[in-house]
Order: structure tokens, then C-alpha cells, then sequence
């Protein structure tokens, strides 16, 4: 009989599948397990098929006039057979007894794919998988609704939000409890930071209780709402109050003592401002912001402007790789760090410098940057430019760096171009003349000494190459500033008046600037 039931199921019959068979096919085999209607059968003693196995059958309650079982699974090794059956047994029986509409073949393989991949969940954690509201509840169900399984210790609440059934979290969310957290500590906002902003909306709408939570990875739900690339639900946890200092352990600590910090109000009126694309990198929303209105009015807020994303790259990196001048300018105005290394070794003037930014790269010497700094390949900024001596952007970049008193390459390193090699003469090609001083584009072609760099000896010679004796010293006060405004305000203040009116074609420009308790001197041409 039981070679009959074996070729009924067939040699290529997975041994998983749930198969409807003739209860008296199983007479011949021996019976070494049964409960709640599930009985685990072994092969008849002393058989020598080599086909035989173990099988797991459901069986119909005793009033069914239904003839058949179903067969749940097989397998030739019993200690494989025995750890399914006890993964079903207590859970599948009692689960199609309630829910009547799965008892078939299609619905009870539903049940025992779920069981089979998670043996530890309750009735209440099929119930909430499975969707099924109006079960929720049977007396059976309640009895394990804040039942944390014993290996992940989720929650059917927890399971609901990571299915994404909003009607069932509707349905849980006043009998579970919303505070519990599983065994990589994950709260339910670590859950729904990968589904909807309506779910999200949902939680929040009750309680925010462990929003800021940070799971045992080092991630808060903002944070897992950038890595699954889920801008909505980074809105609606901002919205919600999710603090935007808040660094991932991975990421530099650098800055990790940062103030706690909710752009929520903002964002009520301003959410469609910020660059989605950017948020599956992580960071805050000076990452993710595209203007310096929208970064003037996140820093009013307490943005830390030199908070890291995942690649370790804080604001001021985005936006000179994103070449959004303006941006760079309002970063480096509110104290940006300019010489922070991102994961690949690269500051921000190396970044400029990459992308051949000419305008950039000077921002970046006016606020001081350390020209001379290598990166992880061990290249200087003067390095990355020294090839170039057809008149490119790499030569006006080369022209600004050796003007700044950029370092040549060590003799030792006798493989460098003439551009930075120790021996090497070409020392680039300055920029063309600055547009009239009313336009914008002036700020783009200033050349600095700051509090890092001295003054003496910069720039010897202006740009159509002749030497020039420098103005009189401008003093310009900011402090005087309305709150917040940044340095390039105050520094296309000066373009339309002290240098417009004072300077003289062809003719440096020496000013500082007080801002914000320190000074920074800045040298203007003009025509």
C-alpha cells in the first residue's frame, strides 16, 4: 500500500507540497506522532524501499463525510520530518478550524509555506500575516495578541506594519502594545520606516514613543526610511518629529553630541522642497535640500550642518557634488567643517577639483580649506590638476592652488607631471576676467587669504600678468547682519558697493570681514 501511495504522489512531487489524498492509503504505515488532528507517520517496520519516508497528514474532523486528508510533507530523514511536525501542530490545526475558508489545498500550503519559514509564530502572528481582520478577535487569537515570537521576538503588531496592512494595524493598534521592542530592538517605527507614510501617520497619530529609538545596528527609523529608499516615509517621520542629528554608528561620531533636533514645523510647508533622490544616501535635510533658502531656514532650525549620510559625507560634500554654488557659499557661511574626509578619503576640495568646478574650488580656498591635504590615494589637490597644460579647467585650478601656495609633490615622487612635480615649472593659467561686478558671477572669481594662509605674497600677480599694489584694506562688519544671513549675502553687498565704487580696473581689493566672532580676509579684482 504504501508503494501505491508513493506513485500517486509521484517521484517529482516536492516534498512540501500539500497533496489531497484517500485516507486509506496510509493503513500499511505506522503511526509515531499525533495532536490536534495532524499525525506523523513513519514507514511500515523493517521496510527496504529506499523510496520510503516520513510523512506529516492533516486530518478531517471525524464528523466530515469528506473522505481524504491532506498530505503536508515528506521526507526520508525523520528528525527533518518530526522538527515540521512540530512546527505545524499546535498552530495549523487550530488555525483552518477558525479561518474555515483555508481549509484546502491552496489555503493550508499558505499556512505551512508561513510556518515552515517561521516556526515560532502564534495564531495571532498568521492571523495579522495573513490579513485577516475579522479574526482577530476569537478568543484562540487574543490569547497570544502580544505574543513576541521566540526567535525574532516580533510582535503580531510588529508584523502587521512590515506586511503593510494598514486595516490590521488599524485593528491592533488598540490591543498591543506600541512600546515593545524586538530582539535587535526595533520599535514599530523601525518597521514602518519601510512601508507608507500612511502607516507611519497611523502610529505617530497615537504615540511617538520611541521615534528616536536607535535599533542594535545603530539606525533610528529615519535612518531605515533613507537605506530602503522610502522618501515618503522620511517626510512623515520628519514631520512627526524624528530628530535629524541623530547619527547612525557607522557613520563618523565625529559630531554625534549634536542637539537633538525636529525640523517638523518646517516641513509642514515645505516638504516638496526637498531633493528625494538624495535620501536613500541617509544624512539630514541639508542633504537633501537643493537651495539656500531651504538650508538657511533647516540651520535656523538646528540642522547640524556637518552631520554625515551613510558615505560619510556631510552637507557641504552634496552640494559641491551637486555643483549648487549658492549652497556651498550659505554651508560654509554657517561654520560647515571644510576639510572633512568622506568614506572614500575625498574632502570637499577634492570633490570640487574632481568635477572641475573652477568657481567652487575657489569658494573653498576664500573659506580656508587646507590646499595641501592629501586624500586615501595619497594625491594632494595640486596633484589631481598637474597634468593639464592646455588651458582647461584643470590649468585655472592649478593657477588658483599655486597662487594660494599649494606644495609640489616630494622630489621623491619624480613620476609627477610638470605641474606638481618638485622640479616642475608650469604653475597653470588664471581664469578669465570676472563678469561686470553687478552680476553674481563675481563671488565666483574671487581668490582668498584666510586666517589659515597669510596674506603676504598671494596672488604676486593678477591676471593679465602684470604686478599690482593692493588697495587700502576694506573693513566690513556682519555682525550688524540680519540673523542668519550668510556670507555670500554680505559679500555681494560689497561687490555693488565698496568695490564698485572704490575700486579701480585692474586693481586688488583687500577685505575682512567679521563674522560671527572670527574674521576672514578676502582679496577682490575687478576692471
Amino acid at each position: 500500500m504504501f508503494n501505491v501511495l508513493q506513485r500517486l504522489l509521484g517521484g517529482d512531487t516536492p516534498p512540501n507540497k500539500v497533496l489531497e489524498i484517500k485516507g486509506e492509503s496510509l493503513g500499511s504505515l505506522l503511526v509515531i506522532g499525533r495532536d490536534e488532528g495532524m499525525v506523523l507517520y513513519s514507514p511500515p517496520f523493517n521496510s527496504t524501499d529506499k523510496k520510503a519516508c516520513y510523512e506529516i497528514v492533516l486530518q478531517r474532523h471525524v464528523n466530515d463525510p469528506v473522505n481524504t486528508c491532506f498530505s503536508l510533507f515528506r521526507s526520508p530523514v525523520q528528525q527533518e520530518a518530526e522538527d515540521r511536525f512540530n512546527a505545524f501542530v499546535h498552530r495549523l490545526p487550530v488555525f483552518v478550524s477558525i479561518v474555515k475558508e483555508f481549509f484546502n489545498v491552496n489555503g493550508i500550503q499558505k499556512v505551512c509555506d508561513a510556518l515552515a519559514e517561521n516556526p515560532s509564530w502564534s495564531l495571532a502572528h498568521l492571523v495579522a500575516y495573513f490579513n485577516l481582520v475579522d479574526y482577530v478577535s476569537n478568543p484562540k487569537v487574543l490569547e497570544f495578541i502580544d505574543y513576541s515570537d521566540h526567535v525574532h521576538l516580533m510582535s503580531p503588531f510588529q508584523l502587521a506594519i512590515k506586511t503593510g496592512n494598514i486595516e490590521m494595524v488599524k485593528t491592533l493598534m488598540p490591543l498591543c502594545k506600541m512600546e515593545h521592542l524586538d530582539n535587535n530592538s526595533n520599535s514599530i517605527f523601525h518597521y514602518a520606516a519601510s512601508t507608507t507614510k500612511e502607516i507611519i501617520n497611523l502610529l505617530t497619530s497615537k504615540s511617538t514613543e520611541n521615534l528616536n529609538h536607535i535599533n542594535s545596528d545603530g539606525y533610528p527609523p529615519l535612518h531605515l526610511a533613507c537605506l530602503s529608499d522610502k522618501p515618503e516615509c522620511v517626510k512623515a517621520l520628519l514631520l512627526a518629529g524624528a530628530d535629524v542629528n541623530l547619527n547612525a554608528k557607522n557613520m563618523s561620531k565625529i559630531y554625534k553630541s549634536s542637539t537633538p533636533t525636529s525640523v517638523a514645523e518646517f516641513l509642514k510647508t515645505n516638504a516638496n522642497k526637498l531633493y528625494t533622490q538624495d535620501m536613500k544616501y541617509g544624512g539630514t535635510p541639508l542633504h537633501w535640500s537643493s537651495s539656500r533658502e531651504t538650508l538657511h531656514a533647516l540651520i535656523m532650525q538646528g540642522c547640524d550642518v556637518n552631520a554625515t549620510n551613510f558615505d560619510g559625507r556631510t552637507a557641504l560634500h552634496l552640494m559641491i557634488a551637486r555643483n549648487r554654488f549658492e549652497c556651498v557659499v550659505t554651508l560654509l557661511a554657517h561654520d560647515a567643517d571644510i576639510d572633512v574626509f568622506d568614506k572614500d578619503g575625498n574632502t570637499a576640495l577634492h570633490i570640487a577639483i574632481e568635477k572641475k568646478l573652477v568657481p567652487i574650488v575657489q569658494c573653498l580656498v576664500v573659506f580656508g580649506c587646507d590646499i595641501n591635504m592629501k586624500n586615501k590615494d595619497g594625491k594632494t589637490p595640486r596633484h589631481m590638476v598637474g597634468t593639464d597644460s592646455n588651458g582647461g579647467k584643470d590649468s585655472e585650478i592649478l593657477y588658483i592652488l599655486h597662487s594660494v601656495g599649494a606644495k609640489r609633490c616630494p622630489e621623491s615622487s619624480t613620476k609627477c607631471p610638470a605641474g606638481c612635480n618638485a622640479k616642475g615649472s608650469y604653475n597653470g593659467i588664471p581664469p578669465e576676467s570676472p563678469e561686470p561686478v553687478e552680476q553674481r558671477e563675481h563671488i565666483e572669481n574671487m581668490l582668498a587669504s584666510t586666517s589659515r594662509q597669510a596674506m603676504d605674497g598671494f596672488l604676486g600677480t593678477s591676471f593679465n600678468g602684470g604686478v599690482v599694489t593692493p588697495e587700502p584694506t576694506v573693513i566690513v562688519d556682519t555682525e550688524k547682519e540680519q540673523k542668519g544671513q550668510s556670507i555670500m549675502d554680505a559679500l555681494l553687498g560689497m561687490f555693488t558697493t565698496k568695490v564698485n565704487t572704490d575700486s579701480k580696473k585692474g586693481r586688488r581689493t583687500f577685505i575682512t570681514i567679521n563674522f560671527n566672532k572670527f574674521k576672514r580676509n578676502f582679496i577682490f579684482y575687478t576692471n
